[in-house]
């Protein structure tokens, strides 16, 4: 990303207080610009209005499953988006399937403030 450039994410989670909780978390840290999605149809809307997207955090419930993250990658705005998810039940998560749909890093929910904004600025 270039020098002095706004770091774009986007939060999907149908939890609005928790999706809320980590808009306010990053901003808070730094130049970063952080829409949230509590569904699926406003997460694709997003992508497909907002022309860079740096970071997707996504629950791994609403995103698990070929359909939802092959969508999501096939909206992908530039190449080098990561795609990060949040679990609280790691079994439901194949690693090895999400990492070939474009999962960068999977994250324990609930989460560790630090390794977020440690993502942050990863990005």
């Amino acid at each position: 990303m270039a020098k002095g450039s706004k770091t774009s994410v986007l939060v999907i989670d149908d939890d609005r207080a928790f999706a809320r909780g980590l808009q306010i978390l990053l901003e808070d840290e730094g130049p970063c610009v952080v829409r949230t999605a509590c569904s699926l149809a406003e997460a694709m809307n997003d992508l497909e209005t907002t022309e860079v997207v740096n970071l997707i955090l996504g629950d791994a419930a609403m995103l698990v499953g070929k359909g939802p993250l092959a969508r999501l990658r096939a909206l992908r705005t530039r190449s080098e988006m990561e795609i990060v998810l949040l679990t609280t039940d790691p079994e439901l998560v194949a690693e090895h399937e999400c990492r070939a749909l474009g999962v960068t890093r999977i994250l324990p929910k609930p989460i560790d403030p630090e390794a977020v904004l440690e993502l942050l600025n990863q990005v």
